[in-house]
Order: structure tokens, then C-alpha cells, then sequence
């Protein structure tokens, strides 16, 4: 098989025996003589039923059992024996086979990414009440739970608003649109809270930053995990730089 697919999941039990990738797509090949021998044992079976009362399902099936998943499969042969089966349907026998293929996945679709975004939920409302601890101790100010609570919910709308402007724009289009609607509310509240133009236009300008630096590591499908750690390292070593003339016994 030959395809100008970059994201090929190769499904069955018979993988290919070679197969290369490359900027035009990827190449496949499968040669397996337990196959033919395998199936052709099946069929033999079948034939033998009384009154040719038996039916042969050579469909190719993903690992999600979907029945609409089968035409996103492009069946490349038959694979060995392991899931065929025979069950009785009145007097009818049914044999199934199983048959290897390749399903064209989508590694970095809308519901993919919208996924990996909220797993950095919790990091980003980490950093975000860190940043308004940071100002509370460095700055004295005074922040009330109910803010912190308030604030909290501001940031989870971003992903209530994500997902559904995703189904119906482009990815990026409903990230800026979520992250600027959630960032520009923030900066508005945080001009109250804070205290001063100054001070909220350093949180604003910290928490766009993470929502740009989370949305380029989204993108890079290869370095995600990578990226995604160097980017806590670097986090936490600005909150320890920030944070190592602070006394915490007298603030306590």
C-alpha cells in the first residue's frame, strides 16, 4: 500500500512486515503464507455446513468496534487466525475473518487538542492563584477567597467556550477568540482586585503569555510531553527566583 497519508494506524493482528514513512506519505507491505492457510481452513469449514447455509464476513475492523469505522479502513488483505468465530443465527452459520488494514487517523484534531488543553487546566490555574499569592505577599495586597473563586471560574469558561467554537471554526480561531474573551475579563477584574493599572496589566500580560505558550505546545504533536516539562521546569524555577528573599516564617 501506497498513500499520501502522514498518520496511518495499522489495524489486525498481522502488521506489515516493512514500511517506511516520509514527507510524501508512507509505504507498506505484508506478505504472511499463515493467512491463506488459515483462512482458506476457515472457508473450507464453511463450505462444508449443510445446505451451504453459511455466510463469510471479510470486513476489516478497527480496534473501537464501530461498524461506521469500517469504510475509514482501507482493507489491504486478510490477517491470521485468532478472533474468527462461527455463530449460529437461526440456521445460518456466519464465519468471520479477520482482516488487516490501515484506518487514516487524525493525530491532531479538534477534540485531540481540546483534550490535551484541559489537561494543563489545573497547571494553569495553579500558576494563575500563585501569581495572585505572589502579589498578595511581595505587594501586600489583599485578596479575598471569593476573588480567588471568581477569578478560578473565569479561567474554566476558557474551556466551556473551547470546544464548541472548535466544532464550528478552525482551532486556532476558537483558541484566540476563548483565550482573549478570558484573558480580557481577567485583566478587567484584576484592575479592581490588585489594586492599580500596573499591577493588572502584569497579570494580564503573565496569563497570555501562558495561554500562547500553551497553544504552541499543543501544536508540536512530536515534543508535546518535551515541551510541556521544560516548560513546569522553567515555571518553577522563576517562582523560586522570585521567591528566595521572601521570609515565610514572618509572613506566617
Amino acid at each position: 500500500m501506497q498513500s499520501n497519508w502522514h498518520a496511518p494506524n495499522f489495524i489486525g493482528k498481522a502488521l506489515p512486515n516493512t514500511k517506511d514513512f516520509s514527507a510524501e506519505g508512507f509505504t507498506a507491505n505484508w506478505q504472511n503464507q499463515y493467512l491463506t492457510v488459515a483462512n482458506n481452513q476457515y472457508l473450507s469449514q464453511c463450505l462444508s455446513t449443510a445446505n451451504n447455509s453459511c455466510t463469510v464476513d471479510s470486513r476489516a475492523r478497527l480496534d473501537s468496534g464501530n461498524p461506521a469505522d469500517y469504510e475509514a479502513a482501507a482493507v489491504v488483505g486478510q490477517e491470521a487466525a485468532g478472533s474468527i468465530g462461527s455463530t449460529n443465527h437461526g440456521n445460518l452459520n456466519s464465519v468471520r475473518l479477520n482482516s488487516f488494514g490501515v484506518s487514516f487517523a487524525e493525530p491532531n484534531d479538534v477534540y485531540l487538542q481540546t483534550e490535551r488543553t484541559m489537561k494543563y487546566a489545573l497547571l494553569l490555574i495553579l500558576i494563575s492563584f500563585g501569581t495572585f499569592f505572589l502579589f498578595e505577599v511581595i505587594k501586600s495586597s489583599r485578596i479575598h477567597p471569593i476573588q480567588y473563586l471568581l477569578v478560578g471560574c473565569a479561567l474554566l469558561t476558557f474551556y466551556v467556550l473551547l470546544l464548541p467554537l472548535a466544532e464550528q471554526i478552525a482551532f486556532w480561531q476558537a483558541y484566540a477568540i476563548a483565550g482573549s474573551s478570558c484573558v480580557g475579563l481577567i485583566g478587567w477584574y484584576t484592575y479592581y482586585v490588585l489594586g492599580g493599572v500596573r499591577r493588572a496589566v502584569i497579570f494580564t500580560a503573565i496569563l497570555a503569555g501562558l495561554y500562547a505558550a500553551f497553544y504552541g505546545i499543543l501544536t508540536t504533536e512530536d515534543l508535546n510531553l518535551l515541551l510541556g516539562a521544560v516548560f513546569c521546569f522553567i515555571l518553577l524555577a522563576c517562582v523560586m527566583v522570585m521567591t528566595r528573599k521572601i521570609d515565610w516564617y514572618k509572613i506566617a
